[in-house]
């Protein structure tokens, strides 16, 4: 029997259906809603809850400035350091001291600019045919788009304005830069006879004709202020037309140039066409070749190029006849290699001594141990000769000799006024440094010479009397040490000795080693902003790290120490004992905390580098979602961080929101990296805010919620969910009524 069912039925069932469908569906939503009150939480201080996030990628964008700073630098008269002045001479010693490097901060800068590598003072020379007596140089600088503004000057020296472009001159006879293009250039001209040194100058340090000169650069004072990271300052030196130059000395005219590499090292001998050599360049570079070999001052100050001008004497009488000046020197062609003092080699031992450093403020060599910058180049120089077989025993003990005959035997080396007015630096030098050379090989059965007490100087911040002293009693015991005491600090002479004693004691087979790199790169860098192959520039605390291996190529065994080196200064040592032939390795790692440019030693490799404070990381993008926002709602915060420059980059990058932090995070960037720093936070209140991350800033509306912005999206979703569960119910009962 079918069952009919009564319109009214079916209606009361429906209105049933629907008004079930709606309070599960009213229900569902209060509890979400309740839920959704109910779980806000606590908020940060100014109504704002903060919480880590990864970064979203949002559209607003702004450029923020880094900050302004200033540094000053002086270049040096090179010695094995890049930095300090000492000129060395066979007959006389000079000394000039340029200042040191500072930086100070400005205020902020209201422009972003982008380092563009290092400023470079270029100095070239020319000769002026028409005026034989005189030289030009055209002092240029290039200057990259990170400096603000640069102004040099001159230290001493008498010259004439030709010329200048982009630079004028201050009241204080100085150049300052005019803040266009990419640099300018002072043009200078000056009798050819200028030394650019400080004092009254006695000898002849530079001169020429009207076909030839040899100069010197002009010392300058430069200082500069930048944006984001110190570019620092490269120097270059060259002649306009034909010549050579090498770091401080410079030939202007035709040449042929002989060259050597030992160790590294390239000799280049510079023989002018209007030079008549007293000894064949052959045989230069074979006489200092074979010192280069021999002298071994722990290897950490050998110089990319040692540059040797055999200067014409015609016309000009050179006073001292040789001048070193960093690794160059100046040396009268008529200087023979078979001299009793071969002024060649004399000059080649200065260009591997560490006599000056900016860090000591000065001299690298105390006044008490000034001697040992003469005495020792005599030495080795009468030593390598009779070794070579240029001179025989007899004319070394001659030497030698020198210093047991007055006035030089009455001098005290260690007090400079008892012989600031005679030779006796080189001759009573000579004699004491050979003296002390021979005790240390009695003492240690020919494993020890004097040239590791000229390791300890190379790698000494300040040397002194007492440095000399201890040194020699830690490597040749106590007996050696009071002689030392004795023959530096009183009058007394040491005596010469004999050929049986010198062929006891200097021929016998000592320990060598030679240190190779092994790792490659050569250096590397490692820090918190980066790893990898060592660039030109560095950041103060970074480390740089290598491998080397120690072979013994001697046949005795003996103790090795291998080494890096900064400026001079070793920063890592690994030490050990080997027999003869054997081989061992170390890994060194070194963290450099002085800046400026840096002279790297490691084993046979070497290089200069840069280094700065880190630079400051630049805000260059400030993105905030959603805008508006609503109140109680998230709002994401991302700042895209960038390091524009060639070094790395160290800072805190903090947001604020009306003034008000609510996030930040330290960030590290290796040049030309980028980074973002993302906060998430809420705005409980309605308004406007400013959002700002360094120099840059947004502003975000906050309002108040619509109805649906009360309720979660799970929440509209459920509700969606029991609204077509209820339609669907509907649907059903109508159909089966």
């Amino acid at each position: 029997m079918q069952r009919r069912v009564q319109s009214g039925d079916r209606d009361r069932r429906l209105r049933a259906s629907v008004c079930v469908a709606l309070v599960v569906s009213l229900a569902i939503l209060g509890g979400v809603a309740v839920a959704a009150v109910g779980g806000a939480g606590a908020s940060a201080p100014g109504g704002h809850a903060v919480s880590a996030t990864t970064a979203p990628d949002l559209p607003t964008s702004a450029t923020a400035s880094p900050a302004l700073e200033t540094a000053s630098l002086s270049p040096a008269v090179r010695s094995s350091s890049s930095s300090g002045s000492t000129i060395s001479t066979s007959s006389t010693s000079t000394t000039a001291t340029s200042s040191t490097a500072s930086s100070t901060r400005l205020s902020p800068s209201s422009t972003a600019v982008q380092s563009g590598g290092s400023i470079v003072e270029r100095v070239e020379y020319s000769l002026l045919p028409a005026q034989p007596d005189r030289v030009e140089a055209r002092i240029s600088y290039e200057i990259p788009d990170d400096v603000q503004s640069l102004r040099f000057g001159i230290v001493y020296g008498e010259y004439e304005i030709a010329g200048l472009d982009g630079f004028t001159e201050t009241d204080e006879g100085t150049f300052e830069w005019d803040g266009t293009g990419s640099g300018g250039t002072v043009t200078i001209r000056h009798d050819v006879s200028e030394s650019f040194r400080e004092g009254d100058v006695t000898g002849t340090y530079v001169g020429g004709t009207a076909d030839w000169a040899v100069v010197t650069r002009p010392q300058t004072r430069t200082t500069w202020s930048y944006s984001t990271t110190n570019p620092g300052l490269a120097y270059e030196m060259a002649p306009a037309g034909e010549g050579y130059a090498g770091d401080r000395f410079a030939f202007l005219g035709p040449y042929e140039l002989h060259t050597e590499t030992v160790g590294g090292e390239q000799l280049s001998l510079v023989v002018p066409d209007a030079a008549d050599p007293a000894s064949s360049p052959t045989a230069i570079l074979d006489s200092v070749a074979y010192a280069s070999e021999q002298l071994h001052f722990g290897d950490t100050n050998r110089n990319d190029e040692v540059v040797l001008i055999a200067a014409p004497t015609d016309g000009v009488d050179w006073s001292p006849p040789g001048l070193a000046i960093g690794s160059d020197a100046r040396i009268s062609a008529d200087a023979a290699v078979d001299d009793p003092l071969n002024i060649w080699v004399h000059e080649y031992v200065h260009t591997r001594q560490y006599r000056d450093a900016d860090r000591s403020g000065g001299d690298a060599i105390a006044d008490d141990a000034h001697w040992l910058i003469e005495g020792s180049a005599e030495y080795y120089a009468a030593l390598t000769s009779y070794e070579q077989g240029l001179i025989d025993f007899e004319t070394f003990q001659a030497v030698l000799e020198r210093g047991t005959q007055p006035p030089a035997d009455d001098a005290v080396l260690a007090d400079r006024s008892t012989w600031a007015s005679t030779d006796a630096e080189y001759e009573k030098g000579a004699l004491v440094v050979g003296a002390i050379d021979r005790q240390l090989r009695a003492a240690t059965d020919g494993e020890t010479t004097f040239q590791a007490l000229m390791e300890r100087w190379n790698t000494a911040g300040t040397f002194s009397g007492d440095d000399l002293e201890s040194a020699a009693g830690e490597l040749g015991g106590d007996s050696v040490e009071s002689f030392v005491e004795t023959h530096t600090r009183t009058d007394a002479t040491p005596s010469v000795w004999d050929r049986d004693t010198h062929e006891a004691l200097f021929t016998v087979e000592q320990s060598r080693f030679e240190y190779t790199v092994i790792s490659d790169p050569p250096l590397s860098v490692a820090s918190p902003y980066r790893t990898g192959e060592l660039g030109d520039t560095l950041a103060v605390g970074e480390n740089v790290t290598t491998r080397i291996r120690i072979e013994n190529v001697a046949d005795a065994g003996g103790n090795y120490r291998a080494t890096i080196t900064v400026d001079g200064q070793v920063l890592a040592a690994a030490t050990g004992t080997i027999g003869p032939g054997e081989t061992a390795t170390a890994n060194l790692t070194a963290q450099i905390d002085q800046t400026g440019d840096v002279r790297i030693v490691a084993g046979d490799y070497a290089r200069t580098v840069t280094v700065v404070e880190p630079a400051t990381p630049a805000v260059e993008e400030l993105h905030v979602t959603p805008q508006p926002a609503v109140a109680g709602d998230s709002v994401d915060v991302v700042a895209t961080v960038s390091n524009p420059t060639n070094a790395p980059a160290d800072g805190t990058i903090t947001i604020h929101a009306d003034g008000e932090v609510i996030g930040s995070e330290r960030v590290r960037l290796a040049p030309g990296g980028n980074d973002t720093v993302a906060i998430t936070t809420t705005f409980e209140s309605t308004g406007s805010y400013e959002i700002t991350a360094g120099n840059l800033s947004v502003a975000v509306t906050v309002e108040d919620p619509g109805p649906l912005d009360l309720v979660p999206p799970v929440a509209i979703a459920v509700v969606a969910i029991a609204l077509f569960a209820g339609v669907l119910g509907f649907a059903v009962v109508r159909r089966r009524l």
